[in-house]
């Protein structure tokens, strides 16, 4: 055999082989995409309503869980998008008001259909409030001819709960009852003018919630 011959032999053996070993090692983008989206499932956030579990100005908790876990690249149905495609469902009656369905709804074949359509494979039902504490201190405010302004300090600790009830829809299981408590305090600093200074209590409970949600998960 020749020596160009060879030299266009060894360079076509070459190719080949390197065509091969990328082929091997970069798996196709398709494949990479259904492993993301088994990886981060589609999760229903609902509010719980039923009476002393939920005030309504704790609006917060889920607005908070919603994002911490769209961050983390969960796919989220809002409550009202998840009661509308699964009315009647969720829909209160005189006899029942403020109580939700058990989890024994997941065993309805209509409902099942009805939020298939969705591709929700969590449900997770939400409930959390803040009990403040006695102020302490005070902040008084006066205006004369010279001008005016506000002086003193006060403060008010307080403590929020967050829980978090999950089902898992194609297995119609409860994997448990996920708790968060954090504690805060709320100031106010007033030297001519008045500086509040938020309590976090209810941040801390929603990062906590948010990450035993997403161990839970990925336990199951």
């Amino acid at each position: 055999m020749s020596s160009p011959v060879k030299y266009n032999f060894l360079l076509t053996l070459i190719l080949v082989i390197f065509i091969t070993s990328c082929t091997r090692q970069h798996p196709s983008q398709g494949s990479s995409f259904d492993n993301r989206n088994n990886l981060f499932p589609t999760i229903a956030i609902v509010k719980k309503n039923d009476k002393e579990l939920f005030q309504d100005k704790e609006e917060f908790f889920i607005t908070c869980l919603t994002k911490e876990l769209r961050e983390k690249n969960y796919k989220i149905i809002s409550d009202k998008e998840f009661r509308d495609r699964a009315f009647p469902f969720f829909e209160p009656d005189e006899a029942t008001m403020d109580v939700e369905p058990s989890i024994d709804i997941l065993q309805e074949k209509l409902f099942q259909q009805k939020i298939k359509t969705l591709g929700v494979e969590y449900i997770i039902w939400v409930s959390g409030r803040t009990d403040y504490a006695d102020k302490v201190g005070a902040v008084s405010c006066a205006l004369g001819l010279q001008g005016g302004g506000c002086y003193g300090y006060a403060s008010q600790n307080d403590e929020s709960n967050i829980q978090a009830e999950i089902w898992h829809v194609s297995r119609k299981k409860l994997l448990g009852y996920n708790t968060a408590t954090a504690k805060g305090k709320y100031q106010l600093f007033a030297f001519v003018i008045p500086i509040p200074i938020p309590s976090d209590s209810r941040q801390k409970s929603c990062k906590k919630i948010s990450r035993s949600i997403v161990l839970k998960l990925l336990e199951n």
